[in-house]
C-alpha cells in the first residue's frame, strides 16, 4: 500500500479518534479470519457494472451498519483495511467526518475495497471485500462472530 492507514482513513471520510486492541474479544486478525471463511455467505453483493459502483457499496455499507447497531456513542466504530493485518495490529476507532468515501478509501488495489468494520464492544463485524463475482458485504453478529 501506498499510504499510511491513518491517511487513508481521513481521505475516506473518518476522523480518527485512537487505536484500540480489541473489539470485544476480536483483534483485526481475528475479525480478517472469520471474513476471508470459505463458509461466508455475503448479505448482499454489489457488481461493478455501474459507474457509481463505490458509492453504491458506501451506502450498502452504512444502511447495514446502521441497521445492525455498529456505531457506538457519537457515531464510533473500529476499522481495519486490508494489507495492515497481521496478528498484533490494533484496530482505528472512528467516526465518519465528511463525505463517505469508504470504497473508494480503504483498498488495496483502486477500485476494490478491502476493509472491515466492527461495533467497539465486537456485537457485530460489517465486512466489505472484493470478490471474483463482485463486491460483497457481510455482516456477522458475535454468535456467527464467535
Amino acid at each position: 500500500m501506498g499510504q499510511d492507514i491513518p491517511v487513508m482513513l481521513t481521505n475516506a471520510g473518518l476522523e480518527v479518534v485512537g487505536q484500540v486492541e480489541r473489539a470485544g474479544r476480536l483483534r483485526p486478525f481475528d475479525a480478517w479470519k472469520r471474513v476471508v471463511d470459505g463458509t461466508v455467505v455475503p448479505t448482499n453483493v454489489i457488481g461493478d457494472e455501474s459507474d457509481v459502483y463505490l458509492q453504491e457499496i458506501d451506502d450498502e455499507w452504512f444502511e447495514v451498519a446502521e441497521r445492525c447497531g455498529l456505531f457506538g456513542a457519537e457515531g464510533t466504530f473500529l476499522v481495519s483495511v486490508a494489507g495492515q493485518v497481521v496478528e498484533e495490529d490494533p484496530w482505528f476507532l472512528v467516526r465518519i467526518s465528511g463525505d463517505k468515501a469508504l470504497a473508494g478509501e480503504l483498498v488495496q488495489n483502486p477500485g476494490e475495497p478491502d476493509f472491515v468494520t466492527a461495533a467497539v464492544d465486537g456485537h457485530v463485524l460489517v465486512s466489505v471485500t472484493t470478490e471474483e463475482d463482485g463486491f460483497w458485504i457481510v455482516r456477522f453478529d458475535v454468535d456467527e462472530a464467535s
